[in-house]
């Protein structure tokens, strides 16, 4: 069993404004919580880090691959109609906040 409830995904309504956002609740599968708790990767400082720098356990591994893998892929441009070919995935980990967090921001000219 995926620890993503994709179902859930292409059930969630698609909301548009300011931009085009859903909300899943209960993406992440209930059962897996315990085990991603425990394997989450410790970060002893603010911001984003990529998850290749840091060491974390086989329960945490599976979720990134699945973040990263095609089934999510797929999901995501049929919910938002795009095409992710030749897109990159970055998957990053943060265990910290500060102040500047939570501002809406995009990452690249071409967003």
């Amino acid at each position: 069993m995926t620890l993503l409830d994709l179902d859930r995904l292409q059930a969630a309504p698609l909301c548009s404004d300011p931009f085009d956002y859903v909300i899943v609740d209960d993406f992440v599968r209930a059962e897996h919580l315990p085990a991603l708790i425990a394997d989450f990767p410790p970060v002893r400082r603010h911001g984003s880090f990529p998850l290749g720098a840091l060491s974390c356990g086989a329960a945490f591994g599976r979720f990134a691959a699945e973040l990263e893998g095609g089934d999510l892929r797929r999901a995501i441009e049929a919910k938002f109609a795009i095409d992710l070919a030749g897109r990159p995935t970055i998957v990053t980990v943060r265990g910290r906040s500060d102040g500047k967090d939570g501002r809406i921001h995009t990452d690249s000219a071409t967003s």
